[in-house]
């Protein structure tokens, strides 16, 4: 019996087409309720580019279409960083992830995450996400309330869309900068700043970066200010996602 699931090969190829020709965040997020749909059906997404750290990782660019608020929040452990048990399992195993609630598929010993994730009726995951070449940026990308039971079908095609998508969306976030401004400047930090950064962008505290280098706690909140200064932003989370855009502070996964 011929399966009902679209999987029309000529609407696929136009759907990734398409997205080589997007410029606006908005066109993103319109590509995936219309031209995806045809190569992809789902009912919700969320996707972001991004580092990674041992917390999680750290998006400094979101887009979602229907995602719900209240699980968003839930999947957030500080005020920067993003976790969830799909997301651990697509960083050690470097595949596609497939999660249904209901089915024998489901495997999660993370009870608290089980029942934000059944409150927020998403139903069902199919996750993926990449490096880019030079190890700098993450993608990751989930697709929810997906009308058809998951399995190798979804696979495949997470593996061909989501490196398109990678390169759309890092395309319009490096199109916001300054056409004279060099992404990979480095601001004249000093050493020890560096040092001060590389364990915010941790998550570290101004107390527990003191105990870590041995120095005082209102040396690190003096070294705080200036770093903020130097790279032009407000607060720790815009220096974190600065940080990570100017190369800063090395990618580790662990």
């Amino acid at each position: 019996m011929q399966s009902s699931f679209p999987d029309n090969n000529l609407a696929f190829l136009e759907a990734m087409s398409s997205l080589t020709r997007i410029v606006s965040r908005q066109g993103f997020i319109e590509w995936t309720r219309d031209q995806l749909q045809a190569a992809f059906p789902h009912g919700a997404f969320i996707g972001g580019i991004g580092q990674c750290s041992p917390s999680g990782a750290i998006p400094f660019e979101l887009v979602s279409s229907n995602f719900p608020d209240t699980y968003l929040n839930f999947i957030q452990l500080d005020h920067r960083h993003y976790k969830t048990p799909t997301m651990q399992k697509w960083l050690d195993s470097g595949q596609p992830q497939l999660f249904e609630l209901g089915t024998n598929k489901v495997d999660c010993d993370d009870h608290q995450w089980l029942k934000s994730f059944e409150t927020s009726e998403l139903r069902n995951i199919a996750a993926y996400g990449i490096f880019d070449i030079s190890g700098q940026y993450l993608s990751y990308f989930s697709f929810h309330q997906i009308p058809r039971p998951l399995g190798e079908w979804h696979r495949l095609r997470l593996k061909i869309i989501v490196p398109n998508m990678h390169s759309a969306l890092l395309n319009l976030v490096r199109q916001d900068l300054p056409p004279d401004e060099n992404p990979f400047d480095v601001p004249p930090i000093t050493p020890r700043e560096r040092e001060v950064l590389v364990w915010i962008c941790e998550g570290k505290t101004s107390a527990e970066i003191a105990s870590i280098l041995g120095i005082s706690c209102k040396t690190i909140i003096n070294h705080s200010q200036s770093i903020l200064e130097k790279l032009g932003v407000r607060n720790r989370a815009q220096a974190v996602s600065k940080a990570y855009q100017l190369r800063l502070v090395r990618l580790r996964l662990r």
